[in-house]
């Protein structure tokens, strides 16, 4: 772990002229064969070694007294391993680390001289979720999605990514990542002649899994409403198009209706028309017969007073 910045000034305080320092090597299993190469080279003192597994409540118990000293009680460890457990037989030692120092963290920032019971019922389930949010609420946007969508698996589990991959992605910065590894929640080491990024902690994946549960909930949400939208901007266009078609529909039907109209009084007026034609031709012929008569007349006449 890294050395918390409050202690710093203290490192000088040591007496390093001591003799017999013993050294206490932590380290994740997957570092096992790396460690065991080193071993010829500091003898037989380096073979004492002790796998770190689940933790019963009784041993949690008795991990949390005795790295708390005179900061707790013994029942303010077992409610500590209660609620780190969640009602379950096994505690996962790191959780149960990250559990208290977190509940510590609260201690100092209240400025009181014990984790009391009440500490640890206001603080609960959500010590590690605010961890979390606290150490990400000014990370860019591209760095989380990053963090929630490649450095956790589907199935809930740490993913692991090389440091060349992480920052060819957009958006994503040796300098960003490293400010999540000062925050303790995530961690770069170098493996296989490669350095590699992933989350500090198993116990930080369900927490992360949930962020991104949320955070995709409200991704599909967002699109969703916006895809609502464009439906409604179309179906405002489409309802604006209708009105103006109805529009030049009535436009159309009025015209066709007056030249309906037009048609017949033009119609009506042919016919008046053709049968005033018909009158005055019907009145010329009966006056060229009349005419005719009283020419046919005159020539009788004129042949009788002849004769």
């Amino acid at each position: 772990d890294r050395v918390p910045g409050r202690d710093v000034a203290h490192l000088n305080d040591f007496d390093r002229s001591r003799p017999g320092i013993k050294v206490v090597l932590s380290f994740r299993e997957e570092f096992l064969a790396h460690v065991e190469q080193l071993l010829p080279e500091f003898g037989p003192t380096l073979r004492a070694r002790l796998r770190l597994t689940a933790f019963d409540q009784m041993v949690a118990q008795r991990a949390v007294l005795g790295s708390a000293g005179a900061l707790m009680s013994a029942d303010v460890a077992e409610r500590i391993v209660a609620v780190v457990s969640g009602g379950r037989a096994t505690v996962e030692p790191s959780l149960v680390s990250v559990f208290c120092r977190e509940l510590n963290e609260r201690r100092l920032a209240d400025g009181a001289a014990i984790i009391s019971g009440d500490l640890v019922e206001q603080a609960g389930a959500a010590v590690l979720p605010e961890f979390y949010a606290r150490g990400t609420q000014d990370v860019a946007e591209p760095v989380l999605e990053f963090v929630e969508e490649k450095l956790l698996t589907e199935g809930r589990r740490r993913n692991v990514v090389t440091l060349e991959e992480a920052v060819a992605a957009p958006g994503i910065t040796r300098a960003a990542l490293e400010v999540l590894v000062r925050r303790r929640l995530l961690r770069i080491e170098e493996r296989f002649g490669a350095e590699r990024v992933e989350l500090a902690h198993d116990v930080l994946a369900p927490i992360v899994a949930e962020v991104r549960r949320e955070r995709r909930a409200r991704r599909n949400e967002r699109r969703l409403q916006e895809r609502l939208e464009q439906e409604q901007r179309a179906a405002e266009k489409l309802a604006k198009g209708r009105s103006r078609l109805r529009r030049l529909l009535s436009v159309a039907t009025a015209g066709m209706v007056l030249a309906v109209a037009g048609g017949i009084v033009a119609l009506t007026a042919l016919k008046k028309a053709d049968s005033a034609s018909r009158l005055v031709g019907n009145l010329a012929a009966q006056a060229y017969l009349l005419d005719a008569a009283d020419t046919a007349t005159t020539t009788i006449v004129q042949a009788a007073n002849a004769a």
